[in-house]
This record gives C-alpha cells, sequence and structure tokens, in this order.
C-alpha cells in the first residue's frame, strides 16, 4: 500500500469509529448537549415564584425536572426565577426564559396559552424550566420528539425525554 491508501484507510477507520462512538454514546457528555449560556441554579436549586395564572402547568413543570433529582426546583418567597403572564398577540412565543441580574423570569404568553389544552400548557412550562435549567433548544427537526425542541407545542411529551435527561446530567452531574 502506499501512503495515500494507507491515509485513506486511516480516514474511513476514524470515521467509522466516530460514527460508532455517537451511535454508543461513548463521546465525551457534552458533544450532544445543547445549553444556552445562562441558567437559574443557584446552590443546586431554582427557587421559583409563581405569579402566572397557569398553576397546574407550573406545578407541572416543578415535578417533571424534580424526578432527575440533581438540581432541587422548589417555590420559595426569594425567588431566583419568577414566572409571569404576558399577553403579546404579535409574538411568536408562548413562553420566554430571560436572564437578568436579579432573578430571572419565564413569561407564559396568554395570547396562546389560553388557547392550549392543560397538557400542552404544561408542555410549555416544562420546556421553558428546562431553559432556566440551562438547556438550549434543539433546531434539528430530528429532535422533533423531545421536550427541548424548539417549538414546544410540535410533539406530546411534557416531561424531559431520553436526550433531555442526557443533556440535564452533562450539565449537572458531577
Amino acid at each position: 500500500m502506499d501512503k495515500q491508501e494507507v491515509h485513506g484507510l486511516k480516514k474511513i477507520t476514524f470515521l467509522l469509529l466516530l460514527a460508532l462512538a455517537v451511535i454508543f454514546g461513548l463521546l465525551p457528555s457534552g458533544y450532544a448537549a445543547h445549553y444556552i449560556d445562562a441558567d437559574s441554579v443557584k446552590n443546586g436549586a431554582i427557587r421559583y415564584k409563581n405569579s402566572s395564572r397557569y398553576l397546574k402547568a407550573v406545578d407541572h413543570a416543578d415535578y417533571a425536572w424534580n424526578q432527575l433529582t440533581t438540581i432541587s426546583v422548589y417555590p420559595a418567597s426569594s425567588p431566583d426565577l419568577i414566572f409571569y403572564d404576558a399577553n403579546y398577540s404579535t409574538a411568536s412565543w408562548d413562553g420566554l426564559y430571560t436572564p437578568k441580574s436579579g432573578a430571572d423570569t419565564i413569561h407564559l404568553n396568554i395570547y396562546y396559552m389560553d388557547k392550549y389544552t392543560t397538557p400542552v400548557q404544561a408542555r410549555v412550562a416544562a420546556h421553558e424550566m428546562g431553559h432556566a435549567l440551562g438547556l438550549g433548544d434543539h433546531e434539528e427537526y430530528s429532535y422533533r420528539k423531545i421536550l427541548m425542541y424548539k417549538c414546544s407545542t410540535c410533539n406530546p411529551y411534557n416531561t424531559p425525554t431520553h436526550h433531555d435527561r442526557q443533556d440535564y446530567y452533562a450539565k449537572w452531574r458531577d
């Protein structure tokens, strides 16, 4: 074999090994994870206040993410995160997480939320809580069946799926 054939064989071998690593989850945990540059976690917890009318949806978000146990999520009088209602008919979002210098906010857009069923409202709140945990949207269509897909009303999941949990643990496990 000449040098060019050896180089080509090495390249093919590398690509095959890389593909197998992706398929079997052998890459370092951050490789496939989707994060944002902010979160509402302080000392291993998110303390939140619900100033929104969507009490059941926010309670569901709390419950859904607390099942993963690494970060505690609970109501508090001195919150790191506050849920508010907003009414923007011209906005394209139904929920919006915004990191701030004080308490971060999640606005639930009543223009859309009032038209949704209770499970869809729960999905929007859980998706936004995922952002408060530092998880980003997944833009790729292949991720459309996960909670953190960019369109929170485009799938039936209102709790973290396997991939959501992988991203969460990649970010929050010691």
